[in-house]
């Protein structure tokens, strides 16, 4: 199935609640529901993909997996669905369902390596030992990446680059060039230069299309500077406490003004209606005319399109909302 030309935009839902592996470096940690994939696609305009992926695996969970799957494909047939995984499992359920391309998460290829990366790694609902379970994965991933070629099924690698696999990287980038991989994405940890990043992005280019995984950063956004008329920031919130709603779920957002750096709650704001098209997003931005940023965990294309053409940037985050409001620029004086 090929998604419709004319369809523009894509999604990024956070599915999967199990974790195939224990990772040094703690993802983010919210999961959206099928019920709230229904939602969303009921009152979202459709997009031409939509990426299945964590804080899990969305092959560690496939139940929950193929009903969200059954929701999109009942509801936008013409979206191409990509799934993120580390590959456990996975040429079964691919031979089951319909995928449009895997994102296949690839680490190193030596178990030692994986080993150093890797907390702990469980295939199952039993613990093995991390050894062989690092021999499991790269099993796993060798079958995955042979049932991609042989059925023609596009993929990209994604790898993390951290001081344990620095020196594996170009290793990783040929394999999966030998395999036929679309690109290589990559992506760091802390501990790394952003330097190292890009020499090594040149390094594996020379193997197969390679790109920098984009990560957004709230404290660098120049935009995000309060002013006389704008000094508040919207929130979408289920509790009160995280920013965990769709932009398009949310019946409400609460408000937050900014003195000087100190950030106190001042109420809630009602959501327009769904089911208005772009005219939602215009009235939404009336309703906060008052703020210079809306945080929420996620957002069609469509709404970030409109508030910003609208001065009201959409920054996507999960999480505490103490901690990501302390994060946003505030105005000297």
């Amino acid at each position: 199935m090929k998604a419709n030309s004319q369809l523009h935009g894509s999604l990024v839902l956070p599915v999967a609640p199990r974790h195939f592996i224990g990772r040094k470096v703690s993802n983010k940690d919210v999961v959206i529901t099928p019920n709230q994939v229904e939602l969303l696609c009921t009152t979202q305009d459709q997009v031409q993909v939509i990426v299945l992926e964590g804080p899990g695996d969305p092959l560690a969970t496939p139940k929950i997996t193929k009903k969200v799957i059954s929701l999109i494909q009942k509801r936008w047939p013409e979206t191409d669905i990509q799934i993120t995984t580390s590959g456990i499992n996975s040429t079964a359920f691919l031979e089951a369902e319909h995928i449009a391309q895997i994102n296949l998460v690839v680490d190193a290829l030596d178990p030692s390596v994986l080993k150093s990366i890797y907390n702990w790694i469980r295939p199952a609902q039993k613990n093995i030992p991390l050894t062989e379970a690092c021999l499991l994965l790269l099993e796993e991933q060798e079958k995955l990446l042979v049932f991609c070629k042989e059925q023609s099924i596009p993929f990209i690698a994604q790898t993390t680059i951290v001081p344990e696999n620095v020196e594996h990287i170009l290793n990783i980038a040929k394999k999966m060039a030998d395999y036929g991989a679309l690109s290589l994405q990559l992506s760091k940890s802390s501990e790394v230069e952003d330097c190292a990043l890009e020499a090594l992005q040149k390094q594996t280019a020379m193997y197969l299309p390679t790109n920098i995984a984009k990560v957004k950063k709230i404290e660098k956004s120049p935009e995000l500077v309060p002013t006389e008329t704008k000094d508040k920031v919207a929130v979408t919130t289920s509790d009160g406490l995280n920013i965990d709603q769709h932009l398009g779920q949310a019946k409400q957002v609460v408000i937050y003004a900014n003195t000087k750096g100190t950030f106190h709650f001042v109420g809630k704001r009602q959501m327009p209606e769904p089911g208005k098209g772009d005219q939602r997003w215009q009235e939404l931005a009336a309703t906060l005319n008052d703020c210079y940023a809306l945080l929420t965990s996620h957002a069609g294309p469509k709404a970030t399109e409109n508030l910003e053409q609208l001065s009201l940037p959409i920054i996507i985050h999960t999480g505490r909302i103490e901690t990501h409001l302390n994060q946003l620029h505030t105005k000297k004086g």
